[in-house]
């Protein structure tokens, strides 16, 4: 019989391994807890002087962009479905005071509400309408219950301004109130208009959206339907209703005309001055690829004149009391040479499509938000591109409640390969209308300037060009009149071969001597 001799018992207390597995799990728990509090704690980020600028990792990847508010309310005076002219370059209105734009219009016997107290001038019962508390309606249903003096929900008779309200029928669609165009609401036979009776919709007619219908009643007891519609606007037919008196040398240019929110060409050398001596050494200069390589430069001084600076005002509207959103240096193009990176690129690229285009690129998303975990408030900050997020982050505000600054560089951006092509063919677009625009002007601009192989006239640039280089105002650009040590005449500075460059012009305004 086999006998199975007993184990040994334990002796007491703890064997050297143990001791050694105890404190090894004591220090994985003991790191832990220190990278989380350096990590994730304000207090791990002020001994660690890390930034308050991080990446959230639980960001959305796609937005919903807004669509713009026209909101208008249109009366529909047959039974028929209500039709929508498509936008052309003719039909400009002006929802805003400083621009008309490219609008999608009822037609037929459908016209907009307006209200008029002399048959000329129109106020219309939509968007932007001045309510009596002298607030504007943020929808064509908000300027009707405005309307509604008596809060009965009915819009009739008892109604302070029901007599002064019209149906404009825009029949020569021109966009503008023409003589017998006003129909007012008696004339028409509507008793009322049942603010009650309106109801959400979702209805797309062409590009615009039907947001609201609801009914009017007529004398003889019938009814019809009114809508509120949000009609679809493209900004790159647009014109100014603003007018800029031209400079001199604006006056020598054809009056090239652009699209989008930049002004026509005379009218944008005006407002850029560094425009000018671009488009002169287009014109000059006599091959076709060339001329081609100078469309960058010219887009880029052109989108310049933009009234609001593309991202500034961008960045100054979603700032807060807490947080001041800038750009940073490396966005902040001056000078086209300023545009080197990759980023920077794309960024001018979209400058440039938004301004000829009037279709905004960026969208800007914001949450300010009180951090339960570290007590400091956050910003969450969105930039997207086509519905694609393009930059999240989260902001910490500066802890003692003063405003902190956050500068937008050009490496928080993040652009898939796919965002790039569209955006560059967006950008090529732009190029090939304007080189259009430009190529069509080519042969009779170029009489006017640059006559390099005249010598008896000396038309080098244009014809005022000897009296700029007499009176010693420089051709290149305007400069103030500068006492130089001797001028001298072009034909005394220009090179071998009939060239004229910097130096040559240099030269002739006595600012260096001829070396060549």
């Amino acid at each position: 019989m086999l006998s199975i001799s007993r184990l040994p018992q334990k002796t007491s207390g703890f064997t050297l391994l143990e001791i050694l597995l105890v404190i090894t799990i004591i220090s994985i728990v003991v790191a832990g807890i220190a990278f989380w509090v350096l990590n994730f704690t304000s207090v791990g980020s002020k001994l660690l002087n890390k930034q308050d600028v991080q990446i959230v990792d639980t960001a959305p990847k796609t937005v919903d962009i807004p669509i713009k508010n026209t909101g208008q309310i249109v009366i529909n005076l047959t039974d028929e479905p209500l039709q929508i002219l498509p936008v052309d370059e003719k039909l400009l209105f002006a929802f805003d005071k400083d621009i008309k734009i490219g609008t999608e219009w009822p037609t037929g016997n459908a016209g907009l509400l307006v209200k008029s107290y002399d048959g000329i001038q129109v106020e219309l019962i939509g968007y932007n309408y001045l309510k009596a508390n002298r607030q504007v309606a943020n929808s064509g249903y908000a300027a009707l219950k405005d309307l509604d003096t008596n809060s009965d929900n009915i819009l009739d008779e008892f109604d302070i301004d029901f007599t002064n309200l019209y149906v404009w029928l825009d029949t020569n669609q021109n966009g503008v109130v023409d003589r017998d165009e006003l129909h007012s609401l008696q004339k028409l036979g509507i008793k009322s208009l049942n603010i009650a009776s309106v109801v959400n919709k979702n209805i797309r007619v062409n590009k615009s959206i039907i947001t609201k219908q609801g009914q009017f009643i007529q004398e003889d007891g019938s009814k019809g339907s009114f809508v509120e519609i949000n009609l679809f606007q493209d900004p790159y037919y647009r014109e100014f209703t603003d007018k800029i008196a031209v400079s001199e040398n604006a006056k020598k240019l054809p009056n090239i005309k652009a699209s989008g929110y930049v002004r026509d060409l005379q009218e944008a050398v005006t407002l850029n001055p560094d425009l000018y001596p671009v488009i002169v050494d287009y014109f000059a200069i006599d091959l076709a690829d060339r001329r081609f390589n100078q469309m960058d430069q010219i887009i880029f001084e052109w989108s310049k004149t933009l009234k609001n600076p593309y991202l500034e005002s961008r960045l100054k509207s979603i700032s807060t009391p807490k947080f001041d959103i800038r750009l940073g240096k490396d966005l902040q193009f001056d000078k086209y040479t300023d545009i080197a990176l990759d980023n920077q690129k794309i960024v001018a690229g979209l400058m440039a499509i938004e301004a000829f285009t009037g279709q905004r690129q960026l969208h800007f998303f914001k949450t300010e938000v009180l951090n339960s975990l570290t007590q400091t408030w956050e910003l969450n900050l969105i930039i997207s591109f086509e519905n694609q997020v393009i930059m999240s982050q989260t902001i910490s505000a500066n802890p003692d409640g003063t405003k902190k600054q956050v500068l937008l560089s050009s490496d928080m951006l993040s652009f898939t390969p796919e965002q790039r092509l569209i955006i560059r063919k967006k950008y090529d677009m732009v190029v090939e209308n304007l080189y259009k625009k430009l190529q069509e002007l080519q042969g009779d601009t170029k009489q006017n300037i640059a006559q390099l192989d005249d010598p008896s006239d000396q038309q080098w640039v244009d014809k005022s060009l000897q009296e700029q280089i007499n009176t010693g105002q420089y051709f290149r650009k305007p400069q103030k009149v500068i006492d130089y040590p001797r001028r001298r005449h072009m034909s005394e500075c220009v090179k071998p071969g009939n060239i004229i460059d910097q130096q040559v012009r240099d030269c002739a305004a006595g600012k260096i001597s001829k070396t060549w």
